[in-house]
């Protein structure tokens, strides 16, 4: 999950201003909610 977060996002904030940071902060974990209600991926091992 963190991994597609990572790609999406990045490591970092881009926003400049302190109010667009706020918002940058509030889509990205809106963004991670979403991912985290997908739910994980069902792996079995295959031998």
């Amino acid at each position: 999950m963190f991994f597609r977060y990572k790609n999406l996002i990045g490591d970092e904030l881009k926003a400049r201003g302190e109010n667009s940071r706020r918002v940058e902060s509030v889509i990205a974990c809106n963004i991670l909610n979403q991912f985290r209600l997908l739910g994980s991926p069902q792996s079995t091992l295959v031998a």
